[in-house]
């Protein structure tokens, strides 16, 4: 059966998790929390309380004025992809742009080089190894 959560009187997982969820009549109580605009308004409330933290525009607040920080969010993801967009094109008009293929290539390559490994290395205070390679 499905986790009945008895504090809050709900059903949270489905109940016929094996059938087809648009054809049944109720696919359990956190169905809803992820669908529509529950997570953009998740996305703006982050930004809101980053904002706040970093005291940047700390007197916008998400319950009295949830538009204005929609828009703010908004107007922030539109700059960052800007600069990320003016960013890559530099690099590409210092470097050439034979590298274009590459960029794409060296995010591979760096995510696997930042991968664990099984080679145990021990220095002393002054840098030589102790044990290890």
């Amino acid at each position: 059966s499905a986790y009945y959560d008895p504090k809050t009187r709900s059903m949270r997982d489905n109940p016929l998790p094996n059938e087809n969820p648009e054809e049944l009549p109720f696919a359990g109580d956190n169905f809803g929390r992820y669908s529509g605009d529950t997570i953009e308004l998740a996305k703006t409330s982050l930004f809101a309380w980053e904002a706040h933290a970093k005291n940047q525009d700390s007197d916008v607040n998400p319950i009295s004025n949830p538009s204005q920080v929609e828009f703010m969010r908004r107007q922030f993801e539109e700059k960052k992809g800007k600069l990320e967009e003016d960013k890559k094109q530099s690099v590409l008009d210092k470097y050439g742009t034979g590298g274009a293929e590459k960029i794409d290539e060296g995010a591979d390559e760096r995510r696997m080089a930042l991968g664990s490994t099984e080679g145990y290395v021990e220095y002393s205070r002054d840098g030589r190894v102790l044990r290890g390679a």
